[in-house]
This record gives C-alpha cells, sequence and structure tokens, in this order.
C-alpha cells in the first residue's frame, strides 16, 4: 500500500511539472459544471444563459454595446452591483451616454455604475459584449436591447477560455484611455483593424459552400469576393433583412453575380454571420456585430469571433437551414 502511495505522489508530482511547464496545459479542477451554454441563439433560447452569466460574476462585470435597454439584462445587472460586483458599461455615442432607457440611466445612477463613453475616433460604436471576471467572454451579433434578443435573429457565442476575455478587456480600456488598440489574438476580428481582412479570408478559402446572415448589404468589396466566390463554383446563400434602397444595390449585385438572396422579415437579423464549408471538417464561421457595410468595416468599433468547434458550426448550419426555407423568394 505505501508503494502505491508514494507512486500516486510521484504521479501527482510529475503532473504539476508539466503544467507548470506548458502554460497552455491545465489541471482538471473539481467543480460543478458550467450550466451556461457556449452558443445562445436569439430570440429561441431566451435571456436565462446571459443573466447565469451575469449572476456568475464573482468580482468584474466589462460591458460594451451600442444600446443597453434590455429590463433583463438591466436587473442582472443591477443585482451583481448589489452583491458588490464591479460592473463598468461603454455604451452609447462618443458625446452623450445615449441609446439607454430612462430605467437604464436611473440604474447606473442608483448602483453606481461605471458609464464610459465610446471612442471618438470611431463613427460609431456597435461591438457588443459581456466579460464575466476577467476570464469569460461572450460576444453577440446584436446590442442589449429588448427588441433585439425578443424579436432578432442575434448569436452570442460564449467563451471560457480566458484569452478571449483578456483581449476584450485590452480593446474595451484601450478605448476607454483613448488609445490605440493593436489586435493580437487570432480568433477574434475587430473592425477597423482586422474584421474586414478576416471576413474576406473565410470568404475565399471557401470550397463548397457560403452561408450568410447580413444585417445590411452595402459593401462593394465584400459584394466582390462573395461573387467571385460564387462564380468559382461555391454556392452562396444571403439573408438579409433589409430590402431597403441603401441594400439593393448590393442586393442587385450579388444575384447577378450568381449568389442567391433572400428576405427575412422575421426574425430580423442583427449583425452577420458568414458561414463557410458548412458539411465539411473545416467549416468556419464570422460571428459579429458587423453588418455588410463599409462603415461597419472601416469606420465602426465592432467585433465578430471566428468559429471553428463543431456545435457552434451544427447550431449555424440546422438555424441558417430553417430561417433560408421559411424567408422570402
Amino acid at each position: 500500500m505505501v508503494t502505491g502511495i508514494i507512486k500516486l505522489a510521484t504521479c501527482l508530482i510529475i503532473v504539476v511539472a508539466m503544467a507548470a511547464s506548458f502554460p497552455g496545459m491545465a489541471i482538471a479542477q473539481v467543480s460543478a459544471p458550467s450550466t451556461i451554454p457556449d452558443f445562445v441563439k436569439m430570440p429561441d433560447d431566451g435571456y436565462r444563459p446571459l443573466t447565469e452569466l451575469i449572476a456568475s460574476a464573482s468580482r468584474t462585470i466589462t460591458v460594451v454595446t451600442p444600446s443597453l435597454t434590455d429590463p433583463v439584462i438591466l436587473g442582472a445587472l443591477k443585482s451583481a452591483r448589489a452583491r458588490g460586483v464591479t460592473i463598468r458599461v461603454m455604451t452609447g455615442s462618443s458625446s452623450v451616454i445615449a441609446g439607454n432607457s430612462a430605467e437604464a440611466q436611473k440604474i447606473f445612477a442608483e448602483a453606481k455604475i461605471l458609464t464610459l463613453r465610446p471612442n471618438s475616433a470611431f463613427h460609431e460604436t456597435r461591438e457588443s459584449a459581456i466579460i464575466v471576471d476577467g476570464r469569460t467572454a461572450a460576444v453577440s451579433t446584436s446590442p442589449l436591447t429588448e427588441q433585439a434578443f425578443a424579436k432578432g435573429r442575434a448569436f452570442v457565442c460564449v467563451f471560457l477560455d480566458p484569452r478571449y476575455a483578456e483581449e476584450l478587456t485590452s480593446a474595451f480600456d484601450a478605448d476607454a484611455e483613448r488609445k490605440i488598440f493593436r489586435p493580437g489574438f487570432v480568433y477574434t476580428a475587430f473592425s477597423p483593424e482586422s474584421a474586414r481582412g478576416a471576413a474576406k479570408n473565410i470568404i475565399s478559402a471557401a470550397k463548397n459552400s457560403l452561408w450568410i446572415y447580413a444585417e445590411s448589404i452595402a459593401d462593394e468589396d465584400i459584394e466582390n469576393a462573395l461573387v467571385k466566390a460564387a462564380k468559382s463554383g461555391v454556392m452562396v446563400k444571403v439573408l438579409t433583412s433589409d430590402a431597403s434602397a441603401a441594400s439593393m444595390p448590393g442586393i442587385v449585385r450579388l444575384t447577378q453575380g450568381g449568389c442567391l438572396v433572400r428576405i427575412q422579415a422575421s426574425p430580423q437579423i442583427t449583425g452577420s454571420v458568414i458561414l463557410a464549408d458548412t458539411v465539411t471538417n473545416v467549416a468556419a464561421a464570422f460571428v459579429g456585430s458587423q453588418s455588410l457595410a463599409i462603415a461597419s468595416f472601416d469606420e465602426n468599433r465592432e467585433l465578430a469571433v471566428i468559429v471553428r468547434d463543431a456545435h457552434r458550426i451544427s447550431v449555424l448550419r440546422s438555424t441558417f437551414e430553417k430561417d433560408w426555407t421559411a424567408a422570402q423568394r
């Protein structure tokens, strides 16, 4: 028995030494499994995943979003502040803390939630994300509004990998301090720094299919990339909720170039998804706040993530198939 104990202790020492030598390796901790899903589909999945994420905070919550008016999210933030969690919120325009309900502003003031104006270097800040305790990050394609969550087609990616939270926090701090932000993590794509290149990389790498959700279509560079893909034999399908005069030239350009376009009236699309090669083992998706518009890529502060895992790809694929079938031809 003594020999067995010695062997077990030796093994534990080796594991600890390996973890110290390789920063990417972590020793599993005995804890309850997380109930927070890694991918949230709105409006189907409802608020619970986000309120549970906020409720899990023990130290800090950082929020950036163009508009924060949803009463459920506001209530969760108020409860977190009441238990001593430090909260920072960047929302509105660069000149005023606008885009928020009177109730939101009342909660911010009464709970002593620090509110910051977005960086005036950008035309708009449309990034929408929540960072909890500096280690968990949720990235949304839509603002944190009741309209977007209750009636919009939006997606939220939740990451337990602390590298996402670290990158998002670095961007938040840089914008708050009006400093230059230099992206350094390959799975995030910020506008205006790196998102256009990331989106075009997903498009150009596609071999079989490109399935796209687009809040609007008004970027000739992206449109040309999609047409080029279609002409090379890639099946390009585009769903958009915007059939206005602003998007119509882009829609015409895409359809004339061999892409298939349908209008989705409800649920209304917010942000964008570019899903490539859905039925292969190299499937990838660009999931972010950006619309397919010049300002989204070149003038605004926006955020997308690059998704490659099978679960998120599967949800995106099945959701798109359902929406495509229901959409107006």
